[in-house]
């Protein structure tokens, strides 16, 4: 079988002595890594052997039982699993090599380049991306009506006759009618949503699952973790924003500037039925942003 795709974002990066310290520890070991094209297309599984002046050698890549051809110069990324860490690293393909286990065995390897620097890996079920003041999204926070839905209150003017009376001519009516029903429906629930209380906040990172906002520590809403909050979010798409309810995860102080972060799940949409094109709105936009880092890392190499 292949080996798998990663969805990983950095996180932290070593300096230069601290990438030779670990990958020297993973050469002791004999540690398995994955290599990829820097397109992120699977190449094969290896081992690393020895670290020198000359470069890293690995074992040949395999792929499905088989040797994998593997051209001189290519430039590829490496992953690898150390201390219950996901690694990674960028190099390049120098030479080949016979590297000599005893007397009676050798086998065939690969010259790296000693990369300058060594990625800590993320490692979770949503691909998640870190926001900058170049993401212009929009963010509010509002807490859930009591009901845990719609915000609408019931008139209590109203007679039971009188929503018996509505609930006829709803059925009476033909299936165009209430489609427009619904949609008006839909456009009356968000429009009472912005007229609630909303707490701008800072997004600061956002994946399929959920995301992290910040705001300041005196602001008039700090939910606790376990609470739902109501989110209004905007990509900046021309589609609109969402509204979705969240459970905070987790709530700390972060110094300079002081602030409150708080990372939020995907509990529920609003509106159920456009649950899906929310989230594929999300993983455009997370996807996009991925792919502009990946450019950017790029150049600077």
């Amino acid at each position: 079988m292949g080996t798998a795709r990663p969805m990983l974002e950095d996180i932290r990066e070593t300096t230069e002595n601290d990438a030779w310290e670990l990958l020297s520890r993973a050469c002791e070991r004999n540690s398995p890594i994955n290599l990829f094209t820097t397109a992120d297309e699977p190449l094969g599984r290896s081992r690393l052997l020895a670290l020198g002046e000359d470069g890293l050698l690995i074992d040949h890549p395999i792929r499905d039982g088989r040797p994998v051809s593997v051209s001189l110069g290519v430039r590829i990324n490496a992953y690898l699993l150390h201390d219950g860490h996901r690694l990674g690293f960028r190099s390049r393909v120098l030479d080949r090599s016979r590297v000599r286990l005893n007397t009676r065995v050798s086998l065939d390897g690969l010259v790296l380049s000693v990369p300058p620097r060594v990625e800590r890996m993320q490692r979770r079920n949503h691909y998640r991306v870190s926001l900058g003041a170049e993401n212009q999204i929009g963010c509010w926070l509002s807490q859930v009506p009591p009901s845990g839905g719609d915000s609408r209150t019931e008139d209590p003017d109203r007679t039971p006759e009188e929503s018996d009376a509505e609930v006829s001519e709803g059925g009476a009516s033909g299936a165009g009618e209430s489609d427009v029903a619904a949609g008006h429906e839909s456009d009356r629930r968000q429009n009472a949503w912005e007229e609630t209380f909303l707490m701008p906040v800072q997004p600061v990172n956002l994946s399929t699952g959920g995301l992290a906002v910040a705001y300041d520590k005196w602001a008039p809403m700090r939910p606790k973790p376990g609470e739902l909050v109501r989110v209004g979010l905007d990509l900046g798409d021309g589609e609109g924003f969402m509204i979705v309810d969240a459970e905070v995860r987790h709530t700390r102080l972060v110094p300079r500037p002081e602030r409150i972060v708080s990372g939020l799940r995907f509990h529920e949409f609003v509106e159920p039925s456009s649950t899906a094109l929310a989230m594929a709105r999300i993983s455009r936009y997370v996807a996009a942003i991925q792919r502009r880092h990946l450019a950017r890392v790029r150049i600077k190499e």
